[in-house]
């Protein structure tokens, strides 16, 4: 009812062995003389070795085969990781605009911060692929090239990245340069307009109110020279960094400097407009007060014509009287 063969000798006492092992024996009187019992327990023990050897080199192949597939389910995340980075460096183009620019570059950054904090991984598949190295894996050789072919990428797309950081970099200062090329210009335009201005209507107090407005013009003009020498010294580093973006440049510079030349003739222009106009309204002030002068004089002398003095002494009294006034009038 057990299964267990009747003719087993367990009577024996030679403790547990595999079915597979045993075979059913004669009864002892059975058993030829020439059979020794020794004999038959070696060659089972060396067969029940064999079978644990074989045991243990399968158990070991299987280890090797778990953590070789381990490691290169690693490799590979790894691997494929690289392999979008690559393709994101190498084939996403940098914008022309500026507020597209500063947004890839801090995509850029971000990604630089990811391809740093990837490098314990990298180390960390290193390390495993060494210690299995180390241990004599029967895959060696391909462990060995995995990793290395794995470290090979990982370095170039530091490269890569690097390479397109530059790129980013250059890009970013030439576009922030037009950038403030362009807002000089317009703010060259901007104080040019009351250069322009040619209206007074010979009033010496408005003349005298643009002169003051003119002169907080000129510090403001001061002040965009030297806006417009930075721009020239940082124009000449570019060209200097980024030869290839010279004319684009000079072009620039260019602009600027036509810009400058206007302003500063329309500068020397109204500034000499506006000394004419003071003199002119001070001229027509000047005429005017002594029109009036004049006029107050001729008053005077009307009315002392019908008085021509009673006697001597009164009309001595009217010349002396006539000598002052004439006195004053001479220095009106």
């Amino acid at each position: 009812s057990s299964g267990i063969n009747a003719e087993w000798p367990l009577r024996r006492g030679i403790g547990f062995v595999p079915a597979v092992y045993l075979k059913t024996l004669p009864p002892d009187d059975e058993i030829p003389a020439s059979v020794a019992v020794p004999e038959k327990l070696g060659e089972i023990k060396r067969k029940y070795d064999e079978v644990c050897t074989a045991a243990e080199d399968r158990k070991k192949k299987l280890v090797e085969t778990v953590e070789y597939h381990v490691l290169m389910g690693e490799v590979g995340e790894v691997e494929g990781w690289v392999t979008e980075q690559e393709r994101d460096v190498t084939q996403t183009s940098i914008a022309e605009e500026l507020p597209f620019l500063l947004h890839q570059l801090n995509k850029h950054n971000d990604f630089e911060r990811e391809l740093t904090g990837t490098e314990p991984l990298l180390a960390a598949v290193n390390e495993k692929a060494a210690t299995l190295i180390e241990n004599g894996h029967s895959k060696e050789a391909d462990i060995q090239s995995s990793v290395d072919n794995l470290d090979r990428r990982y370095d170039n797309l530091v490269r890569l990245a690097a390479r397109k950081k530059n790129q980013l970099e250059d890009k970013k200062n030439l576009l922030t340069f037009f950038k403030n090329i362009d807002e000089c210009i317009d703010w060259i335009e901007e104080k040019k307009k009351p250069l322009l201005a040619a209206e007074t209507n010979g009033d010496l107090e408005l003349v005298k109110t643009m002169q003051r407005n003119h002169m907080g013009v000129v510090r403001e003009l001061q002040a965009i020279h030297g806006n417009v020498d930075s721009l020239h010294e940082l124009g000449d580093s570019l060209i200097t960094d980024q030869p290839g973006n010279e004319n684009g440049v000079r072009e620039k510079l260019k602009d600027l400097d036509e810009q400058w030349s206007e302003v500063e003739e329309a500068n020397e222009v109204h500034s000499d407009w506006l000394k004419k106009c003071v003199e002119l309204a001070e001229f027509k002030k000047t005429f005017a007060d002594l029109e009036d002068s004049l006029d107050v004089v001729k008053g005077e002398i009307e009315a002392s014509c019908d008085d021509q003095g009673e006697d001597v002494g009164s009309v001595e009294a009217l010349i002396a009287s006539h000598r002052v006034s004439f006195l004053n009038y001479k220095h009106i």
